[in-house]
């Protein structure tokens, strides 16, 4: 996978370029799905970026499968109670399906309590997207107000693989670089100050960003934090890493729609 980026691509070091208008276009549609142009600049010259999934939004999909999964073997269990099912169907195979559902209500029950309890992680850059080499603050800050026993962030690749396997359509996703940013000790968390402002560098040699049906190379900044007496809470961030010359038309097609 990596060697065809690379071969259409060119070498992804600070000042590679795509050469041929034909790459850029597709490399431009490969990164659609990123909208990087979208990012709202902040006060102070920084992007937001946005989490790949919010506590918030985990808790209502979440709750959302659980209503409706165990409404339906709700009803099935009713008319076990009943009588009226006769004998098609055994306790032993709605126990499956009743433990499948407290699962899920257990899962909507955890991320309630994150969202209530821990809230949002928010995450600022300076430079989106980026390129290979590059260097870029990263500003963490985090809403509540509790204490947290280590803060640790760093910039990671992640591929992401599709492939059949008879009938069935399989996805492999594996980390295949991690870059430590920083690791903090204890601290506490006061309603949405900055708990980390770090320099992060991606490297020289970063494989660039890319998408397409069946393979994915994605740049995240993750976030943990270890909570004293509570489960520890991650947070992912995309990041775009570019070539060099996209990053600055990027940038540039950014400035100029305003």
């Amino acid at each position: 996978v990596f060697a065809g980026f690379r071969v259409l691509f060119g070498k992804p070091a600070l000042g590679g370029t795509v050469t041929h208008a034909a790459d850029k276009g597709r490399y431009y549609q490969a990164l659609m799905p990123y909208n990087m142009h979208k990012l709202a600049l902040q006060p102070g010259g920084y992007y937001r970026v946005p989490p790949e999934s919010t506590h918030r939004g985990k808790f209502f999909m979440l709750a959302f499968a659980a209503v409706f999964w165990n409404g339906i073997v709700g009803v099935f269990v009713v008319k076990k109670l009943s009588g009226s099912d006769g004998d098609s169907a055994p306790w032993w195979f709605l126990a499956i399906f009743l433990l499948i559902g407290l699962g899920i209500l257990f899962g909507a029950v955890k991320a309630l309590f994150r969202w209530i309890m821990v809230g949002e992680t928010q995450l600022d850059v300076s430079v989106y997207p980026v390129a290979p080499g590059q260097r870029l603050e990263v500003l963490v800050s985090q809403s509540g107000q509790f204490k947290i026993d280590q803060v640790k962030i760093d910039l990671i690749c992640e591929e992401k693989a599709s492939y059949r396997q008879g009938t069935d359509t399989r996805t492999k996703t594996e980390i295949v670089r991690e870059v430590a940013v920083c690791d903090l000790p204890g601290m506490t968390a006061r309603d949405g100050r900055v708990l980390a402002h770090q320099t992060a560098q991606v490297p020289a040699d970063a494989i660039v960003s890319f998408r397409s049906s069946n393979n994915q190379i994605n740049w995240l900044v993750r976030v943990k934090m270890v909570l004293p007496g509570r489960p520890d809470v991650e947070q992912r961030f995309p990041l775009v890493v570019v070539p060099e010359r996209v990053a600055q038309e990027a940038l540039r097609g950014a400035a100029a729609s305003g």
